[in-house]
């Protein structure tokens, strides 16, 4: 009989555990759900927050590039409408027997370099002395001139230009009736705040109709525009 209880007992105590042990893991995972819940929520939060920002960022970012191109194309166009109402004049002088064309927004004068050979484009805004580009003439040929008169020198069968520090490659150059030398090399400046060495880009150019030679150099004050350029290319020697 007692080993029957004992039996009974045992058995007993066996189905009350299978009762419970199901109902605990359930109880386990609410329990989590619960403790839990709130952090899920605020992590779901940052994260929607996050994704709308970035969102926004890449809408801003498309709209600032849309702008800054909608500027650059104002400015094109403002540059192109000032280019337009340029009006172009014709410089001739029977004496140096030159001629060359310029912008109406620049002045000539005359006796650059203290020499009565040499003629000068300026801008209004600049120093007395200072200009956008000079052309002085001498007699001799295209190679003379070049050497004795400007920053060139032959090295082998190429020219070369000598900076205030350095050498610099020369491009050729022809325009109408003439043939020249191109370069833009190291110099040195003067401005209001005083001398520079080596701090400016200067532009020579010799063209040479093969027995007289003109001389176009610049200051390095400013930049070497198309202007300059245009105004170089459209050189002429007239006939005596």
């Amino acid at each position: 009989m007692t080993n029957r209880s004992s039996s009974g007992n045992k058995n007993g105590g066996a189905l009350t555990s299978r009762a419970v042990s199901p109902l605990s893991p359930l109880r386990s995972v609410t329990e989590f759900r619960r403790s839990y819940e709130p952090q899920i929520a605020k992590i779901f939060a940052a994260v929607t927050i996050l994704i709308a920002s970035v969102a926004a960022g890449g809408r801003l970012q498309c709209l600032n590039a849309a702008d800054a191109r909608t500027d650059t194309a104002h400015d094109n166009g403002l540059a192109q409408l000032a280019a337009d109402k340029t009006e172009w004049k014709t410089f001739r002088d029977p004496n140096l027997r030159i001629e060359f064309s310029y912008p109406n927004n620049r002045k000539v004068t005359m006796g650059c370099h203290f020499s009565n050979n040499c003629v000068a484009l300026i801008a209004k805004f600049m120093r007395p002395g200072d200009y956008l580009v000079a052309f002085e003439v001498f007699d001799g040929a295209l190679d003379a001139v070049a050497v004795e008169q400007a920053v060139f020198q032959k090295e082998g069968d190429h020219w070369i230009a000598k900076g205030r520090n350095a050498k610099h490659p020369v491009e050729p150059l022809s325009g109408s009736g003439w043939q020249g030398l191109k370069s833009v090399v190291d110099c040195g400046i003067s401005d209001s705040t005083g001398s520079h060495a080596g701090a400016g880009e200067c532009l020579w150019v010799v063209a040479s109709d093969g027995k007289r030679s003109i001389v176009a150099e610049t200051q390095g004050t400013v930049p070497i525009d198309q202007d300059t350029m245009r105004s170089i290319l459209s050189l002429r020697f007239s006939a005596p």
